[in-house]
């Protein structure tokens, strides 16, 4: 084989795998889901709503908002929480800044990426076009957009910050065009073109988490904007690279360096969707924080342990967790919003001081309490090589003042599909977040919007969703 810029090319000796993923989508119908992921993708639907009724308050929305309306004279599309119409691009823009704002969205945790956060804003948008879109095609729509996007991370050997990008939004653009090509029920050719232009666009970081900066929650609505860009211009006949994921220079040899499983990223497409694979968040931050939240909640309750008599919280994790223990000074201290939802000793400290984790601890009041800090300063790490990097694994030791320690290793996190959240404490987080948007929902168009959720699949026009928000 020849090599070009140090990678050996694959000529054309199969067909580019995103033919394959274009075969799905197109071929996926409603009848041909299961039961499970029917449901799982309802409740993706509910959970990203949710969230970006709670996000449409947060830090940087009222900006973003600002934005748009200096560039908008109005459109046909619908913005979570705000009394305007704007352009499907914009739209799936602001709507996407809303539903990641909080990092209280859906995890997919083996691929450590989101995926309704990019899908379900771009789908709407151009559901919203093309309207009434039944609840069927759109449930199928996100099922398929979800899919793509966590195969591409799942078949990665690389964790998304060994390569310093962000799966989040570099596959999200390919799954987003999914669900809008789905939508808008594009032909083989110009839902391949479709992805072609998306991949122009893919794009993403993890220096903005480093710096605990505001852009972070603007990554995936970058993502969610090009994927409506990329599926309307190829309707209108512009062309896309075709290799998009396998070529010398596709997304995949590009961005992990041809380091990725093929067999993952194909196997039983079509037939078994990674939607039912989705963890949903109890805690609006980092999915890191999690176990470690679940598991000194767990020490806590089981040995009676008063905060007073903590010395010591030590903590050992894998690789995959490093970004929220590191470095320890700025996980210790938050300085933004956006470090406390990365930082493993804030999550932890606040859960030790309230028993619980919720979205009015991510204000910047709230990061500066300073019995929190005290706590915080007590949380130490340090990174076991043992410890397997498929998910977020490590153990806990508190330390008491007597000397006595506890030690609880952590297990999958509240919210996983193999430790799910009841119906009842799903309905709660939903309810918590409609009450926390920039207009608070009323008692009966909650539970107007939590019905309509969970019978999706019997509305003609999903987009009336929007009339209950």
């Amino acid at each position: 084989m020849l090599l070009k810029n140090g990678r050996k090319t694959r000529g054309r000796e199969r067909m580019d795998a995103i033919n394959a993923f274009v075969d799905a989508v197109i071929e996926t119908e409603f009848n041909s889901l299961s039961s499970d992921c029917v449901s799982m993708t309802k409740y993706l639907i509910g959970d990203t709503i949710a969230v970006a009724l709670a996000g449409s308050a947060a830090d940087g929305v009222a900006a973003a908002v600002r934005m748009i309306d200096q560039s908008e004279t109005g459109g046909p599309c619908s913005v979570v929480g705000h009394d305007r119409k704007v352009g499907a691009p914009a739209a799936a823009f602001l709507n996407s800044v809303m539903s990641h704002a909080l990092d209280f969205d859906d995890t997919h945790d083996r691929a450590h990426l989101h995926c309704g956060c990019t899908v379900i804003p771009a789908a709407l948008a151009v559901a919203e076009i093309r309207r009434p879109i039944d609840g069927r095609l759109f449930l199928s729509a996100v099922s398929v957009g979800t899919d793509m996007t966590a195969r591409l991370g799942l078949a990665c050997h690389r964790g998304p910050f060994d390569a310093g990008w962000v799966y989040t939004t570099i596959f999200g653009v390919m799954g987003a065009t999914a669900a809008c090509g789905k939508v808008l029920g594009l032909s083989k050719d110009e839902l391949l073109n479709a992805f072609g232009i998306a991949y122009s666009q893919a794009s993403g970081n993890g220096q903005c988490v480093r710096d605990g900066a505001l852009s972070k929650r603007l990554q995936p609505a970058f993502a969610a904007r090009d994927a409506v860009y990329a599926t309307m211009l190829a309707k209108e006949g512009l062309t896309g690279a075709r290799n998009v994921l396998e070529g010398d220079d596709g997304m995949m040899n590009q961005y992990v360096r041809g380091d990725y499983d093929r067999n993952i990223l194909l196997g039983e497409l079509g037939s078994r969707y990674e939607v039912s694979r989705l963890s949903f968040k109890p805690y609006p931050s980092c999915r890191i924080n999690h176990v470690f939240i679940d598991a000194i909640s767990r020490l806590k309750q089981r040995h009676r342990i008063s905060t007073d008599d903590i010395a010591s919280i030590w903590i050992d994790y894998n690789s995959t967790a490093v970004r929220c223990f590191q470095p320890e000074e700025i996980k210790q201290s938050p300085r933004t919003v956006v470090d406390a939802q990365f930082s493993v000793p804030y999550n932890v400290a606040v859960a030790v001081l309230y028993d619980d984790v919720g979205i009015d601890d991510f204000t910047l009041p709230a990061i500066q309490r300073q019995d929190v800090r005290d706590m915080a300063y007590k949380v130490h790490s340090r990174e076991d090589v043992l410890l397997p990097t498929e998910e977020y694994m490590g153990r806990i030791t508190v330390e008491l003042v007597d000397g006595t320690r506890y030690e609880e290793k952590t297990v999958l996190p509240l919210g996983n599909p193999a430790n799910p959240m009841s119906d009842e404490r799903f309905f709660r987080k939903f309810e918590q977040c409609a009450r926390h948007g920039v207009k608070p929902l009323t008692t009966s168009s909650i539970k107007a919007l939590w019905s309509m959720m969970k019978s999706l699949d019997d509305v003609d026009d999903c987009t009336e969703m929007f009339m209950l928000m």
